[in-house]
């Protein structure tokens, strides 16, 4: 992602939806939680987590969100080299199928509810 986000000092949120088989799933889920370790001391990291799905036959079987202060806070992060070195163990696995499907969003619009 080499383009910057409209109004970067603003904080954001990264989704990463996940195309993995399902026999992958348990493998990355523990990769991710190593890499969110080395996340959670970055500064202006605000948080993360790691949805799966709940059916084997739905197509992103994985969702992560995380959110971040500002662009550059993301970059400080991702650009770290211990982090690095760990998502290339998962990047760069020949035996590994899944396909990343990555963007930065921003809320357009709430629902809160009205329990209570």
């Amino acid at each position: 992602m080499s383009k910057i986000i409209p109004n970067p000092e603003e904080p954001f949120t990264f989704i990463n939806v996940f195309e993995i088989p399902v026999e992958e799933v348990d493998s990355f889920i523990e990769q991710w939680c190593e890499r969110s370790k080395l996340m959670s001391d970055s500064p202006g990291f605000l948080g993360a987590e790691l949805n799966r799905a709940l059916l084997t036959e739905t197509r992103f079987q994985l969702i992560n969100i995380a959110k971040y202060e500002s662009y550059a806070a993301f970059e400080e992060a991702t650009t770290n080299s211990k982090f690095k070195v760990a998502l290339g163990k998962q990047l760069d696995n020949p035996a590994s199928n899944m396909i990343p499907n990555r963007g930065f969003y921003r809320p357009v619009a709430i629902a809160d509810s009205h329990e209570g």
